[in-house]
């Protein structure tokens, strides 16, 4: 049976100095092949009841809709999306329709780029800049105030073949 599982866990730990809200077993997921601990994706509702809902999606500031949207992150995981750019800046997804935030074309420190500079939501919201976007894509790698929730139609191609999908 094809499923995708989703265990709501109350912290995940291991996150260093940040704090990890959804982790995946694996990408893509094993459609067809449960019981393993690579057979779904867990989410953190330690804020579930916290923050203040509004009409429109607000992660930063509802709980609720926070959680769900790391819930649909962690899904595209599953169902065969990496990160749209990486934390670093210096790795990407392979699709060619994502936005990529490219470390050394939009930190103003490039020399901080493999030595633990992050490329953030702010840094990488930019319109002006070919190389410094992406964050407002469901697949960025950190939930932030330029999070959007969008997908390319290469995304929405790669999810329709997994196997769980049909």
């Amino acid at each position: 049976d094809a499923t995708l599982n989703l265990f709501w866990v109350s912290s995940i730990g291991g996150g260093g100095s940040g704090t990890i809200l959804g982790i995946d077993g694996t990408i893509p997921g094993p459609s067809t092949v449960g019981g393993t601990i690579a057979s779904g994706a867990a989410m953190s509702i330690d804020d579930l009841t916290t923050g203040t809902c509004a009409n429109v999606i607000s992660p930063n500031q509802c709980g609720a809709d926070q959680v769900a949207y790391i819930a649909t992150h962690e899904a595209g995981h599953w169902l065969g999306l990496f990160h749209v750019s990486e934390a670093t800046g210096t790795y990407w997804d392979s699709l060619s329709d994502t936005r990529k935030c490219v470390c050394r074309s939009c930190v103003s420190n490039a020399a901080g780029c493999g030595n633990g500079t992050l490329v953030t939501t702010s840094i990488c919201s930019s319109s002006s800049k070919p190389d410094c976007g992406g964050s407002d894509n469901l697949m960025f790698w950190l939930l932030g105030g330029a999070a959007g929730g969008h997908l390319t139609p290469q995304q929405g191609e790669v999810m329709r073949r997994n196997l769980a999908v049909h």
